[in-house]
């Protein structure tokens, strides 16, 4: 009788043991970024005059030079959200043709409409273009 009630608490075990596991590893849904993030981004500080930051749903694009010369298109693998105080911090892992991956960090301030970098908080980026299709209009200035 001993034998058997070890038997049924050890099936017991490992079951919860395996249900466990199992819901524990369940992929997290990724977050994407929202609508009104969506669109061309531009910065009124002159380190970034001639500058563009583009966000879709697929891709950030990246320009820079007065005849906007240089142009990076990488795929978005990962969204991650953070909400903080005032604000929401936005991580974008992002990847090359190459398959190098990178790290865009921002904060996005809902009330202003605006974008902070996370190495630059002191330089404001406001959208200037809706993606097509998008229902968010360009922040104002």
């Amino acid at each position: 009788m001993l034998g058997l009630s070890n038997i049924i608490t050890k099936t017991i075990f490992l079951a919860l043991a395996i249900s466990i596991s199992l819901l524990g590893c369940q992929p997290k849904e990724d977050e994407t970024l929202p609508p009104e993030l969506m669109g061309v981004w531009t910065s009124a500080a002159p380190r970034f005059k001639n500058d563009t930051l583009e966000l879709s749903k697929e891709c950030i694009v990246f320009t820079s030079g007065k005849f906007q010369d240089f142009i990076t298109v990488d795929f978005i693998v990962k969204v991650e959200k953070r909400p903080e105080r005032n604000h929401v911090l936005y991580t974008i892992h992002h990847e090359n043709a190459e398959g190098q991956r990178y790290k865009f960090s921002f904060y996005y301030y809902p009330k202003k409409g605006v974008i902070r970098l996370k190495n630059q908080v002191d330089m404001e980026w406001r959208k200037v273009k809706p993606l097509e299709g998008s229902k968010s209009p360009p922040t104002s200035r």
